[in-house]
């Protein structure tokens, strides 16, 4: 900046610099973080030329106008101080008041940023809306249920294995059950000594609806709040359906089906289980990190459990990688392949106690196959009711 053309700057402009220096700096106090990455330096930046810049030009102040006109330049100077903040927080609001809209979402609405397409449909899908470079918000669902305390646990520390890779190690620091809307919810809080991660769960017309917000500290909980403020389920169309899952296996004998949760589908020879189940998984230039995904699905399968190294299997529909992993309580394989669209994927899982072999059922899992649009399963026979 420079200053004034007459030779002693006057009162009025050095409260103006003033006010613009002490609103930035009033702003950037209450704004940390900043809810839009990149703007700190700019807006520290700012301050401090226009703080320095009001210093040295009071410095150079010589009194000259009458004692009635400086009160007037000091009230400009404050009122300077509160434009500028307010206009900064309008354009720049702090993490918790990002602007958010009710967005419409297949069978749902949400109030989301703006930004991010929605990738699937009704009974499957997952939007990540355009936040912030240390802010991460993504809404995804699919068939089922909302799990309970212990399977909430799990699901919540799959969803931000991608942060602790980072670095960021997360502890559990609350699980509770609620109503949302009229609907089961359940809010699963993780936390580490820089962010918070807030997973919520809610049941919508058949579905499980997941909302995930790691952010840093400030501002994340009132963020995460005002997006499930928004939240209203739509029923399911009626010209859809029930919902059924587009996968199948071969026929075994001495496989059977089993009952399970919405959206998969579960066989087993009294000794190991088989589960299919269709899932959106997130592909960077249309290609899947298998070993992230497999690590983020484990804990919820298998808690606790290690993920051992990739085994390529020939298969009818091609080359498949094959991933173990030891748990506590047994052994379970799991394999992913694409259906349909690029982040369409399917998830076979084959699990068995210790002292039980996994082969049987690993072959079974890889005859999984995608159904053709219209394409009814296969009938398979039910468990007897007096099965062990």
């Amino acid at each position: 900046m420079h200053g004034p053309s007459s030779s002693s700057p006057q009162l009025w402009q050095i409260a103006a610099v003033a006010g613009v220096g002490v609103g930035l700096v009033a702003y950037r106090a209450g704004g940390i973080p900043l809810g839009v990455s990149g703007d700190v330096e700019y807006i520290a930046g700012g301050s401090i030329v226009a703080i320095v810049t009001a210093a040295t030009w009071f410095q150079q102040y010589r009194p000259t106008e009458p004692p009635e006109r400086r009160a007037p330049a000091i009230a400009a100077g404050l009122a300077t101080a509160l434009v500028v903040a307010a206009c900064a927080f309008l354009l720049a609001p702090p993490r918790g008041y990002l602007w958010l809209a009710r967005r419409e979402l297949p069978g749902m609405t949400l109030a989301l940023p703006r930004g991010g397409a929605v990738e699937g449909d009704y009974d499957l899908g997952t939007i990540k809306a355009d936040v912030a470079e240390d802010t991460v918000l993504r809404v995804s669902w699919q068939i089922g249920d909302v799990p309970d305390e212990e399977g909430a646990a799990a699901i919540a520390q799959a969803s931000v294995a991608g942060a602790a890779k980072k670095g960021v190690r997360f502890r559990l620091v609350g699980n509770r059950a609620f109503q949302l809307a009229g609907h089961a919810a359940r809010t699963v809080e993780l936390a580490s000594d820089s962010h918070r991660a807030y997973i919520s769960l809610v049941e919508c017309s058949g579905r499980v609806v997941e909302v995930v917000l790691v952010a840093g500290i400030e501002g994340s909980e009132r963020l995460h709040r005002r997006v499930l403020d928004g939240f209203s389920c739509a029923p399911r169309p009626a010209h859809q359906g029930p919902p059924s899952p587009d996968v199948a296996i071969d026929r075994r004998d001495g496989w059977f089906r089993v009952p399970g949760d919405a959206g998969a589908m579960y066989w087993t020879d009294r000794r190991a289980v088989v589960a299919l189940r269709p899932a959106l998984l997130p592909t960077r230039n249309g290609a899947l990190d298998e070993r992230t995904a497999v690590e983020s699905l484990v804990p919820s399968v298998s808690p606790g459990a290690v993920v051992g190294a990739r085994q390529s299997r020939a298969t009818p529909d091609g080359e498949r990688g094959v991933w173990t992993a030891e748990g506590p309580e047994g052994d379970v394989a799991i394999a992913i392949w694409r259906c349909g669209t690029p982040a369409r994927h399917v998830v076979g899982l084959a699990q068995a106690p210790h002292g039980q072999s996994l082969d049987e059922a690993i072959d079974l899992m890889l005859t999984g196959r995608c159904l053709d649009p219209g394409e009814a399963p296969p009938e398979y026979p039910e468990l007897p009711a007096d099965a062990p």
